[in-house]
């Protein structure tokens, strides 16, 4: 009996003294360690692929903002001239040959001698009626595959601004001596002459037709001149 009434009293203190609870403790130990694992391993993955997606775009994003600007216009006399600069008598103005510039001749034709088919640059005014009534017409026989288009033209002819000038790079749909016709990417549009509208007929040149005294047109981005035509 002895014996009995001590392991019900020891059986009784370990009851007390809760050493059921020891499970608990250990599972309640094993769930932070797992969230600590877990957390660390989620801001790595999310850290790793921000950069990835940010670097992707900016390239994308940077490509489609490059935009070429419209090309500027000037009428005047060449002072000097060398392989790799051009001086206008007008104030001094200087512009860099490049290789990639290009040369031209502008022969005098008559507005009998414009034809449909043929393309044309355009310096015109926008009219209260939407036509356009054109100054200086160059006319090609292609347009080399140039697209149709229509832009202010920031226009110098003897030192001096010309403001309010359009420039239209446009086919000929259809012309008479009076005026023409040409297809723009918004539809059609009608070109009227100016009295003492200039014309020409753009031809392929060469840099030797360039020399000081000569009349030329030059067309520049910056004071880089994408193209030289010599007035025959």
């Amino acid at each position: 009996m002895r014996a009995f009434a001590a392991v019900a009293t020891l059986t009784l203190l370990l009851a007390a003294c809760g050493g059921g609870a020891a499970p608990p403790a250990s599972s309640a130990a094993a769930r932070p360690a797992s969230a600590a694992a877990s957390a660390p391993a989620s801001a790595a993955a999310s850290a790793s692929a921000k950069p990835a997606a940010s670097a992707a775009a900016k390239p994308a994003a940077s490509g489609s903002a490059a935009a070429q600007p419209n090309p500027s216009f000037t009428d005047g006399t060449v002072q000097a001239i060398d392989q790799t600069k051009l001086t206008l008598t007008e104030g001094g103005k200087t512009f860099t040959i490049t290789p990639q510039t290009s040369f031209a001749q502008l022969q005098k034709e008559n507005p009998t001698d414009v034809k449909p088919g043929q393309f044309v640059a355009i310096t015109a005014k926008q009219q209260p009626d939407n036509t356009l009534l054109a100054s200086f017409l160059r006319v090609q026989d292609s347009s080399g595959g140039r697209p149709a288009s229509q832009f202010p033209m920031d226009y110098t002819a003897g030192g001096q601004p010309q403001p309010g000038n359009m420039m239209i790079n446009a086919p000929i749909k259809s012309a008479d001596t009076s005026g023409m016709v040409v297809t723009l990417s918004g539809g059609d549009a009608t070109v009227k002459y100016a009295p003492g509208i200039q014309i020409m007929h753009q031809v392929e040149g060469k840099a030797s037709d360039v020399a000081p005294g000569k009349k030329v047109l030059i067309v520049s981005r910056g004071d880089a001149a994408a193209s030289i035509a010599v007035y025959a």
